[in-house]
């Protein structure tokens, strides 16, 4: 299952829906992955998070740059922020 390690861990239920490309054991005899708003085996989303928790001055930079310099990004961002869910680009 992909996780997503930039979700906190309680919030991954909404992304673990199958979809038919996966190659992916989703039968009653599949390991279980996530349970009661936890990752059962978190050595890999763990490892994945603390990476990008360690970039987290060189992507606030990067985005600081482009919200500074890419107005169209701006008004994007302000029309999505207005929707109920965000919504889509």
């Amino acid at each position: 299952m992909p996780f997503y390690p930039y979700r906190d861990e309680q919030f991954q239920a909404e992304l673990l829906k199958p979809q038919p490309a996966w190659a992916c054991d989703t039968s009653e005899s599949a390991p279980l992955v996530f349970a009661d708003k936890k990752i059962v085996f978190r050595e890999d989303f763990d490892a994945e998070r603390k990476d990008l928790e360690e970039q987290i001055p060189l992507i606030r930079r990067y985005a600081d740059y482009m919200l500074k310099y890419t107005l169209q990004l701006v008004d994007s961002l302000a029309k999505v922020s207005l929707k109920p869910k965000g919504g889509k680009w």
